[in-house]
């Protein structure tokens, strides 16, 4: 994890202080405090379920009504719920909502983190990104960009169609056997590239699972390749050295009003300052042999940190992998025909799963044992040069103490010589900086070497997590039916009155199934999958039109056909839930429900098993 969560909030509030300043709105919330973090310290179990969590998820600012304290702890819970991998986690019945319950469950059981289970804190928060391997620089650069307005900005050819017409963008629901070209009828406004970044980088990418995922992200949100990382760590080490030569500079200029003190000032003669010198050359050089020997220390400690960190990210993805298939194991109906051929495989693929984690946790092991040795040979290696730097540093002394011409100068000399030794302390001290600017890039090099080894492992990783999924209903989750849906827009293109032709042909990408009718006619497909067990209706928990906003990403949703001369009153609608208020048919529209163009308010909901 590149940031922390405070880190990471900072960002964010910094953000929505630009907005709140560019809009002149007279001073700043609680929301906009760049500096939110540190009013906040802990909070008690007491304080947690003092939050109505139903109204604080359901709205976009916290209870003004509320102290500073509780604001702050509000708007840092909000923050951290709202995360994908943390929703994912403390959504236990998968519903898509998350209850009072649940939140208070869930924020309990994470207390502990940081060793103090009695009160709940930033290094709770941030145990949990690490053990979920969420990548909070990419989450910060989505979140900064949306509170400046500028995340996944959608062309506005969709919302804008003419509403006197019976193509109404948000209802069309026309014969699929029409089969329409997106030559014929595209409105190619880029509606599937930008629906991609509306589904968090869903579209391109394959997760292992709600709260498993390995993601390095370069900074317009996209995964950084290799070549890429390698080029910034390039760039990092060409900092360094700059910084190396900079010093080298200062220290050189140091160096020549030494000499030049030592013998006008002192009386050193030319003799004596070369003998000097050849001591001082002495014992740089064994400095600068230490200096290597603790560089090679450091690239050995930052490379097995590296691997670590990956391996800790590949075995939270993995763990998130396996509790995904006992949870769909527990889902298996024992009654069914393929119960056992079923449930043998899952076993199979958790046992999978336990011994690809055992066998990172021994080599992390191992690792571990290797790093202590190195960081303990490293500060025996940083004391041993200490104390030649110190050595160094008494030679101006011991060569005044020796000098003819600087004792035959008396007390002057006396008077005078913490000045001449400032210039070593000086030359130390630019050292220092040095090492404390080149110490700070190297932390951001061992980030990108992290992400380095989770891009350059990703391709094996990815491939063992989907070997090891488990397979029931028809074998995709509905991020990665909306994944399809995506790649259906950007095979066929844009087009309006065939929503039952882009969910068919989504249906036959993701599944190789044919289904036919128009938009009203959908429940019956749906009715015949859920009979399969690969579907299961969930109407009744999404009453209110309302609600529709709220559903799961892969939620398959149809409508009645009214009557009405529209297109959703004549076919009525079917679309695929993009998991964020949106939906996909044969376009993408931002709001799954607008009352016009004569859509009914009867209709069905589906989800993936």
């Amino acid at each position: 994890m590149g940031i922390t969560f405070g880190q990471f909030l900072n960002r964010v509030n910094s953000a929505k202080d630009l907005v709140k300043l560019g809009n002149a709105s007279g001073g700043l919330s609680i929301t906009g405090r760049a500096d939110i973090n540190n009013i906040f310290s802990s909070a008690s179990l007491e304080d947690l379920k003092n939050i109505d969590f139903n109204t604080l998820l359901s709205s976009d600012d916290v209870d003004k009504t509320a102290s500073e304290d509780m604001q702050a702890l509000q708007e840092i819970v909000k923050a951290f719920m709202e995360i994908d991998s943390v929703s994912a986690a403390i959504d236990v019945d998968g519903n898509g909502e998350l209850t009072q319950e649940e939140a208070i469950s869930y924020l309990e059981s994470i207390m502990g983190g940081d060793g103090d289970s009695s009160n709940f804190t930033l290094e709770d928060m941030d145990k949990v990104f690490s053990s979920l391997g969420v990548d909070l620089e990419a989450e910060a650069h989505k979140a900064v960009l949306d509170a400046l307005g500028l995340a996944s900005e959608i062309d506005s050819d969709d919302a804008n169609t003419d509403l006197s017409t019976n193509q109404d963008p948000s209802v069309d629901g026309t014969d699929p056997t029409k089969n329409t070209s997106a030559a014929d009828n595209v409105n190619n406004t880029n509606a599937a590239g930008n629906n991609g970044n509306t589904n968090n980088g869903t579209t391109g990418s394959y997760n292992a699972s709600p709260s498993g995922t390995f993601n390095p992200t370069s900074a317009n949100g996209n995964a950084k390749t290799a070549d890429e990382i390698k080029t910034e760590i390039a760039n990092k080490n060409n900092d360094i050295t700059k910084i190396e030569a900079d010093a080298e500079e200062q220290i050189k200029a140091k160096e020549e009003a030494k000499e030049k003190a030592l013998k006008e000032q002192a009386g050193v003669s030319d003799e004596e300052y070369n003998a000097y010198k050849e001591q001082e050359q002495n014992y740089n050089n064994q400095i600068a042999d230490k200096e290597k020997a603790i560089s090679e220390k450091d690239d050995f400690i930052r490379d097995t940190q590296a691997t670590m960190t990956s391996n800790e990210n590949y075995i939270g993805a993995l763990e998130a992998q396996k509790a995904y298939n006992s949870q769909m194991l527990g889902k298996l109906s024992k009654d069914s025909d393929d119960y056992a051929s079923k449930s043998s495989s899952i076993n199979t693929q958790i046992s999978n799963i336990d011994a690809k984690i055992k066998a990172l946790k021994e080599e992390n092991a191992k690792l571990a044992d290797y790093l202590a040795k190195a960081e303990n040979e490293k500060t025996q290696l940083e004391e041993e040069k200490q104390t030649l730097e110190q050595q160094k540093q008494n030679l101006i002394s011991e060569t005044l103490n020796s000098s003819a011409g600087a004792q035959a100068k008396g007390g002057y000399i006396d008077s005078i010589r913490g000045s001449l030794e400032q210039y070593d302390k000086d030359i130390a001290s630019i050292n220092a900086t040095k090492n404390e600017k080149i110490a700070g890039i190297k932390d951001e090099i061992q980030v990108l070497e992290t992400q380095l080894k989770d891009v350059e492992a990703q391709e094996e990783r990815v491939a063992f997590l989907k070997e090891n999924k488990a397979q029931v209903g028809l074998g995709l989750t509905g991020e990665e039916l909306v994944e399809v849906a995506n790649q259906m827009l950007n095979k066929y293109g844009s087009s309006f009155g065939y929503c039952a032709t882009g969910v068919s042909r989504t249906f036959e990408m993701a599944y190789g199934i044919s289904l036919g009718g128009n938009g009203c006619d959908w429940d019956t497909n749906m009715d015949k999958l859920v009979e399969q067990g690969a579907f299961v209706e969930v109407t009744g928990d999404y009453a209110s039109s309302a609600d529709l906003a709220n559903l799961p990403a892969g939620a398959v949703v149809c409508w009645e056909a009214t009557g009405a001369n529209t297109a959703a009153g004549k076919y009525g609608h079917v679309t695929i839930a993009d998991g964020h208020g949106g939906e996909i048919s044969d376009h993408y529209q931002e709001k799954i429900y607008k009352s016009v163009g004569g859509r009914s308010d009867t209709y069905r909901v589906y989800i993936p098993v």
